[in-house]
């Protein structure tokens, strides 16, 4: 059973565009054939032939909604001419203003807009501007954090507001001037890797792979064995109906 919302997937699951490169075709696939919203993670350099290359690679791997991942803080107007011509489902956005240009630029061809806010703030400048959802970030995500409150204060606030939200972790890829510790290719483009840097290895990295970036959440913890996407899936609706059922009878 499926409970399609406004983002078009058939549950109310979305993957993290997981940086740099992590989120690729094959599992933002895997994420929308098991009904959730799969996520592809945009280059954090100009690269728009590479970004469509990852669109119709995704597309030919899945006839459910997807989207994309895009940093405003690193260049990105080539890729998202890409993003908007290829009329991906979803946009996604942070670490940068969302102004209500961008909005109209991409609801004009049907895309949906979906930034990430990290306070009670942003998350109304984003409503203002004609966002179509917003995602959530507590401080108790993995990555580089926007906001100083954790979701268990700030959700209640933003649903007081009548404020639709998701929840996500969130991370984010920074250079520093600083020794280089080791290299790996990202998007196919072999990169060098200082120290301090926001940098998550892949399976292509080489070097001192230990003192590199290891995003995690509080919710690592919780991890106990690595399924596929589609068991992830499966587990958190099947949770979720239980719980839904258990408060509110049969549905």
């Amino acid at each position: 059973m499926g409970w399609r919302g406004i983002l078009g997937c058939d549950y109310g699951i979305v993957q993290a565009p997981l940086g740099p490169d992590i989120s690729g075709p094959e599992l933002a696939a895997a994420v929308s054939n098991a009904g959730g919203l799969g996520l592809l993670r945009a280059p954090d350099w100009e690269a728009p032939d590479h970004v469509r290359e990852l669109i119709r690679k995704t597309r030919s791997l899945t006839s459910k909604p997807f989207g994309i991942g895009v940093v405003l803080a690193f260049p990105h107007e080539e890729n998202l001419k890409v993003i908007l011509d290829e009329k991906v489902d979803v946009l996604q956005l942070y670490w940068g203003e969302c102004t209500k240009e961008l909005v109209e630029q991409a609801h004009r061809v049907g895309v949906k807009v979906v930034p990430q806010v990290g306070s009670f703030e942003e998350a109304k400048r984003a409503i203002n501007v004609g966002v179509d959802a917003i995602i959530v970030q507590g401080r108790e995500a993995g990555g580089h954090i926007i906001g100083q409150d954790a979701l268990i204060t700030l959700v209640p606030r933003l649903l007081e507001q009548k404020v639709s939200a998701l929840a996500l972790d969130f991370l984010l890829q920074k250079k520093v001037n600083q020794p280089i510790i080791g290299r790996s290719t990202i998007h196919g483009v072999e990169k060098q890797i200082h120290r301090f840097t926001g940098t998550v290895p892949n399976s292509t990295t080489t070097g001192d792979i230990e003192s590199m970036a290891m995003y995690a959440g509080q919710g690592v913890g919780l991890i106990k064995e690595i399924l596929p996407a589609r068991e992830v899936v499966r587990r958190l609706v099947e949770g979720a109906q239980l719980l839904v059922q258990q408060r509110f009878g049969a549905i």
